[in-house]
């Protein structure tokens, strides 16, 4: 059923480039704006918030899908759950983002370019360290990092959780990645809380992704590499992210252009950033197939 689901949902995925019509948060948003709004919630919010709009919807869920265990031969358990697996994937058009960032990048419009890098999920690189449009090799580090977290939790994370808890663990992570970056809990006594517990859902399969850029990368600098971070828990998953990938790639973070340099160093960094994210893309493709297939072989003969 999982393999089934996943397949299907990926075949779809080829058709409409993103979750289609199922991605619909308005009812998420709606509701967490009129809790918010309710005083007496105050004082609560902290642990109140993430049971209603996250622990709950898991919940009704899991009580659905055992009331059609075995209706019609499994095939309305399969398409709720084909569904939910759908939504719970990551939003936005992954490709055309990062498409639209390097148009800007490879014409040399860095302050167009830093505005579309943060339009990828990842915000945090670009909003905790104040960081110049110009600064050539800062920006492409961090829209670096942001485009391989985005990579990583629109898809990777959300089939993690979806074969080891079923549907309800997709959705659980979808809905606490919406409520920990949602606008109305910026309050930090409401987000931080429930952002140290994402750091912690995202950081298996972080290292798991992690091991498959080995894989399917350089595999000698980037299985060193991950040896080391295993038990290192002070970096954040986009940091780690960006180092793995960074030396499956074989290439380093910082770029030949430091500050002010001449035309022809500004050119080359320009062409080898392009190159670089360009093999991002390709890295990540790749891991996809390797889930894919690794999970094919575990489920025919295990």
């Amino acid at each position: 059923m999982k393999l089934l689901s996943i397949l299907i949902v990926f075949a779809l995925l080829q058709y409409w480039g993103s979750g289609g019509p199922i991605q619909r948060d308005s009812w998420f948003d709606s509701i967490i704006k009129k809790l918010l709004a309710k005083h007496a919630i105050g004082n609560l919010a902290v642990w109140l918030l993430p049971l209603l709009v996250v622990i709950l919807p898991v919940g009704l869920l899991q009580l659905v899908l055992w009331q059609l265990g075995g209706i019609a031969f499994g095939f309305a358990e399969l398409v709720i759950t084909c569904a939910i697996l759908l939504y719970s994937l990551g939003r936005n058009e992954y490709n055309q983002l990062v498409e639209t960032y390097l148009r800007s990048w490879n014409n040399n419009d860095l302050q167009g370019a830093y505005i579309h890098a943060q339009e990828f999920s990842c915000l945090k690189p670009l909003c905790e360290e104040q960081i110049e449009a110009e600064d050539l090799s800062e920006l492409h580090k961090h829209a670096f990092t942001a485009i391989v977290y985005q990579g990583f939790e629109r898809w990777f994370v959300v089939i993690f959780w979806f074969l080891l808890l079923g549907p309800g663990g997709a959705l659980a992570y979808r809905l606490g990645f919406l409520y920990s970056r949602h606008p109305s809990t910026d309050d930090a006594s409401i987000a931080k809380p429930f952002q140290r517990l994402m750091h912690w859902v995202e950081w298996l399969p972080a290292q798991l992704l992690g091991l498959s850029f080995a894989l399917a990368g350089n595999f000698g600098s980037c299985f060193s590499l991950w040896r080391k971070r295993l038990t290192s828990t002070s970096d954040s998953v986009c940091e780690m992210l960006m180092y793995y990938a960074l030396a499956a790639l074989g290439v380093d973070e910082k770029l030949a252009c430091q500050g002010e340099c001449l035309d022809a160093e500004r050119a080359k960094s320009i062409s080898d950033g392009s190159e670089q994210i360009v093999s991002l893309q390709e890295l990540l493709h790749r891991c996809v197939v390797l889930w894919v297939i690794a999970l094919s072989v575990f489920i025919l003969f295990v």
